[in-house]
């Protein structure tokens, strides 16, 4: 493990702290938002993700 330290260490560690919180994260999808809402079964039938 190397003890640099570089210029935007500080701002990392605060991101990965935020995104691994509950209720956040990240989405990884191979499809448009818009397939994505297509194959949605939203009972209200609105789409969420458009």
């Amino acid at each position: 493990m190397s003890c640099y330290k570089g210029k935007y260490a500080d701002e990392l560690i605060a991101n990965a702290k935020y995104i691994g919180t509950p209720g956040k994260g990240i989405l990884a999808a191979d499809e448009s938002t818009g397939t994505i809402g297509k194959r949605s079964d939203e009972p209200n039938g609105l789409n969420p993700w458009v």
